[in-house]
């Protein structure tokens, strides 16, 4: 469960730096292609997301109190306004930093999903791994156009977020993936 959180903020937080430097191509029925759980998770996050000066997101905590979102959500979004004031508190590079150690290599998941990848020589370790493995064949990089590599990716995440729980590591890897990603089609 908290390495659910962990990954579900971490991947927010690079969303917001990698937008503030790039074109973004929102797909508005991105979230169709995951399970109820799943969508509801990030639409609850998405509905009380406000970007800072800095284009950094900040979660209004009040406003999703009020709205009664669930305590999965209320959790990730006080996690998410940690790390924001860390960054803007300590600076962008320092709170990156931590995150990487943080994310690293928990967020690394089998050979290919994650930083680098294991050398295209491994076999995947299952069906997640496998997704990675084909998204590292035609990814270019966060300032490329990566619009149809990321959908491709999306879909093939749909049925493995739909199989596993989002409570387990291989779950939330693939939420956490879906939601870094579904920024960029």
């Amino acid at each position: 469960m908290k390495l659910k959180k962990i990954l579900l903020v971490i991947t927010t937080i690079i969303s917001a730096f990698l937008m503030s430097s790039i074109s973004v191509f929102a797909d508005t029925d991105v979230y169709s292609l995951l399970d109820d759980h799943s969508a509801n998770i990030l639409k609850q996050l998405d509905s009380v997301t406000e970007f800072n000066e800095q284009g950094l997101p900040v979660v209004n905590t009040d406003v999703a109190y009020e709205m009664g979102i669930d305590e999965e959500a209320l959790e990730v979004a006080y996690n998410l306004n940690q790390i924001v004031e860390d960054i803007e508190t300590n600076g962008e590079s320092s709170a990156l930093a931590t995150m990487e150690r943080a994310l690293f290599p928990i967020g690394a998941y089998g050979n290919y999903c994650g930083k680098g990848n294991n050398g295209w020589n491994v076999a995947p370790i299952d069906d997640l791994d496998s997704a990675c493995r084909e998204h590292d064949k035609c990814f270019k990089g966060f300032t490329k156009d990566n619009r149809s590599c990321n959908k491709a990716f999306l879909t093939r995440l749909a049925p493995i977020i739909q199989k596993n729980n989002v409570s387990t590591t291989k779950g939330a890897y693939a939420l956490a993936a879906f939601k870094l990603f579904s920024n960029f089609i």
